[in-house]
């Protein structure tokens, strides 16, 4: 055990994940969505492997993201419930540690989740070396981490885990949204002073909320990378973002009383 980081705590978090079997019940669901992607692209009148494989790469990344949020959030919940974290914070393991080790865990299991989705996507989609692949690939890592940050901050900050789970919901359509919600209020701003204020408010709000809808792009995989797309700027706010969420959560969960 380290003083920032426990193994044993990164291990119980993982055979958590076996027990719920999430990883094969993922696989499972990639299998089921892919035949559905072919079910679907087959009734296109042109550009059939086309129309397949951007319905796949849709409904595979909105699969790993609502997979991962529901298998974190009634993971804690019911760790919580059953007094499973009252016990291991007994053990001689500060709050701090025990949080940082239950990212680590779920940031594997997020990994994981992404690069099953991926494997699919280059197995199905496989024309030759694309480096829209690989940007696709790690981009949708970068999307599942920021996933996996906020189902946990949702965990500890809320007692229920339905109302949990609505609240990742709501904020990862909220984050997939940001571009047109911000097109619309800027269009609307020319117009009226009212929807000027709210573009404002959008743009304030969007410095602290991840740009999901820039991440993951299916252009990417079908055309390659975009010139003028700020990569660097993505990652760099993912981390950043990453970063004040688990910093707002430590901050709640060493003040709590159990």
């Amino acid at each position: 055990m380290t003083t920032w980081m426990s193994w044993p705590l990164v291990r119980y978090v993982l055979m958590g994940a076996r027990h719920d079997r999430i990883i094969l019940s993922i696989f499972v669901a990639i299998g089921l969505a892919c035949a559905l992607s072919i079910f679907l692209g087959s009734a296109a009148v042109v550009e059939k492997p086309e129309f397949a494989f951007v319905y796949m790469a849709a409904s595979l990344r909105n699969l790993g993201a609502f997979g991962l949020m529901i298998f974190i959030v009634f993971f804690f919940r019911r760790a919580m419930d059953n007094r499973d974290v009252d016990f291991l914070l007994s053990r001689p393991v500060s709050r701090a540690c025990f949080l940082i080790s239950h990212v680590v865990g779920f940031a594997i299991i997020a990994v994981a989740i992404a690069a099953l989705v991926f494997g699919a996507i280059t197995i199905f989609g496989w024309r030759g070396w694309q480096p829209g692949f690989l940007l696709w690939g790690g981009s949708y890592a970068i999307e599942l981490l920021c996933v996996m940050m906020v189902s946990l901050f949702f965990s500890v900050m809320l007692r229920s885990a339905s109302s949990a789970t609505f609240a990742c919901l709501a904020f990862y359509i909220l984050c997939r949204l940001l571009g047109q919600i911000s097109g619309i209020l800027a269009h609307k701003s020319d117009i009226d002073i009212s929807h000027g204020v709210l573009n404002g408010i959008m743009q304030s709000v969007m410095l602290f909320l991840p740009r999901l809808d820039l991440l993951g792009q299916t252009s990417w995989l079908l055309y390659g990378p975009v010139a003028g797309t700020p990569y660097t700027f993505l990652l760099v706010h993912g981390c950043v973002f990453m970063a004040l969420v688990f910093c707002a959560m430590t901050a709640d969960f060493v003040r709590r009383q159990f």
